[in-house]
Formats: C-alpha cells, structure tokens, sequence
C-alpha cells in the first residue's frame, strides 16, 4: 500500500443483505491488494450483529483511485466453520465499482471529506444480486469500532 499522505485515498465500507447459517460469514475479494487479488484467504470479513442482521458490512477499506479506477469484486460465503468449504457468488458476473477522483468527489460530496480522504458506503443490494451498487457518502462516525491507525 502506498501510504503517501499527499495523494488522496479513497475508503469503501462494502455492504449487503444475505441471510446466513449460523457460523457462515460473508466476505468481499476482488482485483486489488485492499480486496487480496482474488484470494479468499486474503479477503475482507463483513460482520453483522443482532440489530442489524441480515445487513453485512466491512470495516473501512482504503486504495488509491488514480491506481485502481475500476474495482471488481465478489462476495464470498466462508462456511470453513461448518466443514463445508468457501462457496463464491458466481451466479453473477463480478461486480464492478467506478472510484470517482478525489476532484469529482471534493466537487459533489463536500461532506464526505476525511481530511484529504473519502469514505463512502458501497450498498449492494443482496448475495447473487447483479444489480449495481449504490455509492453513498459516509462518515467515519457511521463505523462504530473502527479507528483510524495515526
């Protein structure tokens, strides 16, 4: 990762809506080092909670928009605990997500400025569900738990 504090990154908080076996998690890999190149063993853990379940969401993900200005991804379902194996979300093509450069984005979403960076909220509808995401200003005070190494 290139941790260059002049170049603006962008972070993704991935979420969707999967209902789930009890001890199956949900995971997002995809075509960047942030995502793990397509590795499962590298993906990103989505969590969810009583209060929110079937609602699954990432802790921030941060990268560079002008080195990956399109992201592909998929969700994972990691049933490893129950003995079953990884099983992917290959009913559909894999997603895909336009990062907007920082100029575009200080332009249209003043409020989701993080300092130099961006966060916003990437809403996916549901597991196997091809339908673009939608692209949501956030704030770090959206993520509960996360902290922001100094």
């Amino acid at each position: 990762a290139n941790d260059d504090p002049a170049q603006p990154k962008v972070g993704l908080i991935f979420g969707l809506s999967a209902q789930t076996e009890l001890g199956e998690t949900i995971r997002v890999v995809g075509g960047s080092a942030a995502l793990g190149y397509w590795d499962p063993e590298r993906s990103v853990a989505l969590t969810t909670d009583a209060s929110t379940y079937p609602q699954w969401s990432t802790r921030e993900v941060w990268m560079l928009p002008c080195s990956e200005p399109i992201l592909e991804y998929k969700y994972l379902r990691d049933r490893r605990a129950l003995g079953k194996g990884i099983c992917w979300e290959d009913n559909i093509q894999n997603r895909s997500l336009k990062l907007l450069d920082s100029s575009s984005v200080d332009a249209r979403y003043e409020t989701a400025k993080q300092g130099g960076d961006h966060l916003w909220m990437v809403c996916d509808k549901s597991w196997g569900c091809a339908e673009a995401a939608a692209l949501k200003p956030a704030s770090p005070s959206q993520t509960p738990g996360v902290v922001e190494g100094e």
